[in-house]
């Protein structure tokens, strides 16, 4: 299909130049000078619309079975929570470690780092004092109030001083946080010795 539509394209073209090249020299002798020019411009341009309608061709379908990768700029690592699970604890601290993807571009650091829950939010702090590393060990606490006992989500995310702002920026990362109601696990001993 695509063959013959370009065979058609280059026959009209052709037929076109040959045409153009026809009234062109009827302009030249005078012969219907000012109807030569008008006709000749005319069939120029419906020849020049009929060659782009016929090779314009249908946009091909594009698919892929692979999903497009958002890199993050700063890499979330070493996640912990204490306590996991938290026997009725109603705040848990998270840790991790934040890593800045692009480490040769200069002066790119980690800024700043949040962790949130589907109830809590909450920035989380550099354990060494500020964000000015590459590497940054760092410290959130999250209230619990409002989770039922079960599985939960847990996000973190950082940012770059020199990284990609838009849509996908920043990329979470994600654990599980079990959250579990006070065992009676402090129960005295009540046994002789």
């Amino acid at each position: 299909m695509a063959k013959a539509r370009n065979k058609l394209a280059n026959l009209l073209a052709r037929t076109g130049s040959l045409i153009f090249k026809a009234l062109s020299r009827f302009e030249d002798r005078g012969f219907l000078k000012g109807a030569s020019h008008f006709l000749k411009l005319s069939l120029l341009g419906g020849l020049i619309t009929l060659i782009g309608a016929i090779s314009a061709q249908e946009p091909e379908e594009f698919a892929t079975c692979y999903e497009i990768a958002i890199v993050p700029d700063v890499y979330i690592t070493e996640i912990e929570a204490d306590p996991n699970p938290t026997d009725g604890a109603d705040s848990v601290t998270v840790r991790a470690k934040a890593t800045v993807r692009d480490a040769l571009t200069e002066g790119n650091i980690v800024t700043e780092a949040f962790c949130k829950t589907y109830v809590d939010s909450s920035a989380m702090i550099a354990l060494d004092g500020a964000f000015d590393e590459l590497d940054e060990f760092i410290e959130g606490r999250l209230s619990l109030e409002g989770l039922a006992p079960g599985t939960t989500w847990v996000w973190l995310a950082a940012t770059a001083s020199k990284g990609v702002e838009g849509v996908f920026a920043p990329v979470y990362e994600a654990f599980t946080l079990h959250v579990t109601e006070k065992s009676d696990s402090t129960e005295k001993d009540t046994t002789d010795r």
